[in-house]
């Protein structure tokens, strides 16, 4: 969903240049495959086309979520043929994922995480200062 979201805010004009053209290429491929797919499903079109138009309404990425998720249950094939092309391009999904935090308290997100700041205080589960014992 991060990418269709992605290639929604291009087209909207919401951002500039997603990363490069290879893939700017992936994530119009991407949006392509799914709305072929959604053609023959009046609801589940309208639903992408609105969120063209607004990538960032909430409601409009769950509508299209709702209907992909659908869809890939239904279509193994159309499934692995998607997870393929997303795939096929190394950093796409990287490029499509943007995380800003603000003035937060806990904070979680996956993968790994640095912590830069003076002090040299940190606090929390499996938390590592860079030094030796960490």
């Amino acid at each position: 969903m991060p990418l269709l979201v992605r290639y929604a805010e291009h087209l909207a004009g919401l951002v500039g240049n997603v990363a490069d053209e290879a893939i700017t290429g992936r994530l119009r491929a991407v949006w392509s495959a799914v709305a072929n797919r959604f053609r023959s499903d009046s609801q589940a079109e309208g639903a992408l086309n609105r969120l063209g138009v607004a990538p960032g309404d909430t409601r409009r990425q769950a509508a299209v979520e709702g209907h992909l998720d659908d869809l890939l249950r239904e279509d193994e094939s159309f499934a692995r043929a998607l997870a393929e092309l997303v795939n096929a391009t190394p950093g796409l999904t990287k490029a499509a994922t943007q995380i800003t935090v603000t003035n937060a308290g806990a904070v979680a997100i996956g993968g790994s995480l640095r912590i830069h700041g003076s002090g040299g205080s940190t606090a929390g589960r499996d938390v590592g200062t860079g030094g030796p014992n960490s």
